[in-house]
């Protein structure tokens, strides 16, 4: 299981700006994955410093991750692009079709959210939040968005085509909501104009 390690926060800046400064810094382009676990353990840490500002850019307008979003002909595809190439959506489909890639998660469309969320276990065994990050462990998902609320539109409802059907591709971001408490929630329609900031992280196995 790999230890990731905060080395410090990029930003604010749109997304290429920041994955292009952490590879030119030598740093990984952090998952989704590697993002949600790390900001877990800085916001439930020792170091209150570094939790405070985390909680500052959580709240102003969250940290981009690597992970796409792309709006494919039959599925939902989810994308590490951990290399920066970005590739075609044709490539992706391939992949789809051959499951060779292990960066590469695909979704059905018609996954529903709202009514069918009873609990925050409910919103982990989701197969959208499988795709982003995995399975997480219950103390984290009830930590992060709490035991009793859960936020109903905090990943793609019903068909993501109806979400934001005049995009083919988007990022995943993690944000802070403040609305009768505070919980991290996956924002994945971030747009590429739009500015964030970014965890440069230090990555060993």
């Amino acid at each position: 299981m790999e230890t990731l390690e905060i080395l410090g926060i990029v930003g604010p800046g749109v997304h290429k700006e920041l994955m292009d400064k952490l590879t030119k810094a030598g740093a990984p382009r952090p998952t989704a994955r590697q993002t949600l676990f790390a900001l877990y353990s800085a916001m439930y840490g020792l170091d209150r410093e570094l939790s405070k500002s985390i909680y500052s850019c959580l709240a102003d307008s969250g940290f981009l991750t690597s992970t796409e979003n792309i709006l494919g002909e039959r599925n939902f595809i989810v994308h590490d692009d951990v290399k920066g190439e970005s590739q075609d959506l044709t490539r992706l489909f391939v992949l789809h079709d051959v499951k060779e890639d292990p960066t590469v998660r695909i979704v059905p469309y018609g996954q529903r959210l709202g009514a069918k969320i009873e609990s925050p276990l409910d919103l982990a065994k989701h197969p959208i939040t499988i795709a982003q990050v995995g399975n997480l462990p219950r103390e984290m998902i009830e930590k992060l968005v709490g035991k009793e609320r859960v936020d109903k539109s905090s990943l793609i409802t019903d068909d993501p085509r109806s979400t934001y059907p005049n995009s083919q591709r988007t990022y995943t971001a993690l944000r802070l909501r403040t609305f009768g408490g505070s919980w991290v929630f996956l924002d994945t329609s971030f747009s590429r104009y739009r500015t964030g900031y970014a965890l440069k992280l230090k990555v060993s196995e």
